[in-house]
C-alpha cells in the first residue's frame, strides 16, 4: 500500500493540446442588466461587451480590413460642413475645425463610422460656450460610454469594469437645457426601443471573429515552438531535482532547441549517470490544415456579415476573372448596402445637432454631391 502511494506521489502528468491554453479568446455576448447601486445599464454580462469587441476587431485581419477600408472609402469623399452653421448660427467657434484641438470633420466622421460598424451606435460630445453656442464637437469612443435605460444620462469611463464607480456623468443632448448642462452628449443608436445600446452589425459573426483571432495565435505559437516537429524528452535520474532545477533545464532546452530562429539546431545533454537521455519525436499532425480551414470559414462569414466582397478590401478571389467591370459592380453594391446608409446616418446626426438640413455633405471627386 505504501509503495502504491509513493508511485502516485512521484508521478508526473503531462497534458498536450493543439492550442495555446495560456490565453483564451473571450467571445463577447450581449446582455443588458442594471449594475448594482448604479443607474447605468451594463453592456454585456460583465459590462465589457464593447471593450472585448474592440480588442477582437484590432486582432482580426478580415474585420480590420473591412472596417478600416470602409472608413477610407467614406473619407475618399470631400466631407463638408455647411458654412451657415458658423456664419449664421455662430456655432463651431473654431470653424472650419470642429474644436480647439484643430480636429477636422474628416477625423470625426472616421471615428463615427468605425464605432457604428462595430457597435451600431456612436457618441458626439457637444460643448457650449458662454453665449450658449455649440462651440466644439468631440468624438467619444463608444467602448468608454455607458447609458442609463432612458438614454438621458451618459457615463464616461476610460477604465470600465463590471462594477465601476468613477464614471463621469453627462447629460444627453438637449438644446433646450443648455444653461444647466454646458457639455452634452449626442448618442445615435440603430436599435430604436429594442435595447439600450445599439445592435452591433457584427453580432452574427462574433464566433467567427474570435476563431480568426485564435487561429492566428495558434500559428504564431507554432512558429515559436519550432514549426516542424514536436518532441517528448525523457530525462533520467531526476528524482532529486528541485522545481527550480527543472525550470532551469526546461528554459535551457527551449532557448537552445526551439523557435523558428533555431531551425536545425541541436541539443546537448551532459550525463553524469549511466542512463541515456531519450528523445522521442512526435510525428506532425494535420492541425495546420484544421486551423487553415477554420480561418477560411471564419473569414468568409465575416465578409458575408458585412456584405463585403473580399476583392474590395485587398483579398483577391481564387478566380482570375475579376475584371474592372465586376469590381465596379461590387463597389456599387457595397455603396448602396453599406456606404450610403452610414453616410445618411451621420448626416442625420449632424442635422439633429445643428437643427438645419444639409449640415454636412459628402461630395465625390468631381464635386457632385452624393444623391443618397
Amino acid at each position: 500500500m505504501q509503495n502504491a502511494e509513493n508511485e502516485i506521489k512521484n508521478s508526473t502528468k503531462f497534458i498536450f493540446s493543439l492550442v495555446d491554453t495560456e490565453k483564451q479568446i473571450e467571445v463577447p455576448s450581449y446582455a443588458e442588466s442594471d449594475s448594482r447601486g448604479k443607474n447605468f445599464v451594463q453592456w454585456g454580462p460583465d459590462n465589457m461587451f464593447p471593450n472585448v469587441l474592440f480588442e477582437m476587431y484590432s486582432n482580426s485581419p478580415s474585420l480590420s480590413a473591412i472596417i478600416n477600408g470602409t472608413v477610407e472609402m467614406i473619407k475618399g469623399n470631400d466631407i463638408i460642413i455647411n458654412e451657415k452653421i458658423h456664419t449664421l448660427n455662430n456655432d463651431l467657434y473654431y470653424f472650419p475645425y470642429i474644436n480647439k484641438e484643430r480636429q477636422t470633420v474628416d477625423e470625426l466622421v472616421a471615428n463615427l463610422v468605425r464605432d457604428y460598424m462595430l457597435y451600431g451606435c456612436f457618441a458626439i460630445q457637444v460643448i457650449y460656450n458662454k453665449l450658449d453656442n455649440k462651440a466644439e464637437l468631440y468624438h467619444l469612443p463608444m467602448e468608454l460610454v455607458r447609458l442609463n435605460e432612458d438614454r438621458d444620462v451618459i457615463y464616461f469611463n476610460k477604465r470600465w469594469k463590471k462594477y465601476s464607480t468613477n464614471a463621469i456623468e453627462y447629460a444627453a443632448y438637449d438644446p433646450e437645457n443648455i444653461i444647466e448642462h454646458k457639455s452634452q452628449v449626442f448618442v445615435y443608436t440603430n436599435s430604436g426601443k429594442r435595447q439600450t445600446y445599439g445592435i452591433s452589425p457584427q453580432n452574427s459573426a462574433l464566433e467567427d471573429i474570435a476563431s480568426e483571432c485564435y487561429a492566428a495565435k495558434y500559428i504564431r505559437k507554432t512558429l515559436q515552438n519550432g514549426m516542424a516537429a514536436r518532441y517528448i524528452i525523457d530525462l533520467p535520474s531526476t528524482a532529486n531535482l528541485t522545481d527550480d532545477d527543472k525550470a532551469e533545464i526546461e528554459d535551457g532546452i527551449r532557448d537552445k532547441f526551439t523557435g523558428w530562429q533555431n531551425a536545425g539546431e541541436f541539443a546537448l545533454y551532459f550525463n553524469n549517470g549511466n542512463e541515456a537521455m531519450k528523445i522521442t519525436k512526435v510525428d506532425m499532425d494535420n492541425s495546420h490544415e484544421v486551423f487553415n480551414g477554420i480561418r477560411t470559414a471564419a473569414r468568409e462569414n465575416i465578409f458575408v456579415t458585412n456584405h463585403a466582397t473580399p476583392n474590395l478590401f485587398g483579398l483577391p478571389t481564387a478566380t482570375t476573372g475579376f475584371n474592372d467591370q465586376e469590381y465596379a459592380s461590387a463597389y456599387n453594391l457595397y455603396e448602396k448596402m453599406t456606404l450610403i446608409p452610414i453616410k445618411n446616418t451621420i448626416k442625420t446626426a449632424f442635422e439633429r445637432i445643428f437643427g438645419i438640413n444639409d449640415a454636412i455633405t459628402f461630395t465625390s471627386k468631381n464635386n457632385a454631391i452624393d444623391n443618397e
